[in-house]
């Protein structure tokens, strides 16, 4: 007769759904990280690869995936390390740290204007019965 072991099952189950869950929070982890690079980028951070094994070394010593300050000879100096994706770090002076700053605050100003935008019309999809049209 076949027999069935539950026990078994669910614990083949649970494991298959936290595998999941945990491929999940990385590639979420992975695209924040991919998005902030971006930005750093457009912002005038300059990527420097971390082109030999010292200086991944080097590179894995730093705080990872945060922007954080570092007095260079006097000058004031950002730095992003991210030594599990791209293996390099973003490097960027006070304009590009502001240009940095205002960059992410539009993407969140405009992150929350499409929630809003979404919630919205979510609750009132006809637009109250208000249309645009050419003369207005």
């Amino acid at each position: 007769m076949f027999e069935i072991n539950i026990p078994s099952i669910m614990t083949r189950l649970i494991t298959v759904l936290l595998m999941l869950a945990l491929a999940g929070c990385a590639m979420f982890r992975n695209q924040k990280t991919v998005e902030i690079e971006k930005l750093l980028a457009a912002s005038g951070f300059k990527m420097r690869l971390a082109d030999t094994p010292s200086k991944l070394d080097q590179l894995k010593q730093l705080p990872q995936h945060k922007l954080v300050a570092q007095d260079l000879d006097g000058k004031m100096m950002y730095v992003y390390a991210d030594a599990s994706n791209c293996k390099c770090a973003y490097v960027g002076d006070e304009n590009a740290y502001k240009h940095f700053q205002n960059l992410a605050l539009q993407r969140q100003i405009a992150e929350e204007d499409r929630r809003a935008a979404g919630r919205d019309e979510s609750t009132d999809m006809d637009g109250g019965g208000w249309r645009f049209n050419k003369s207005w």
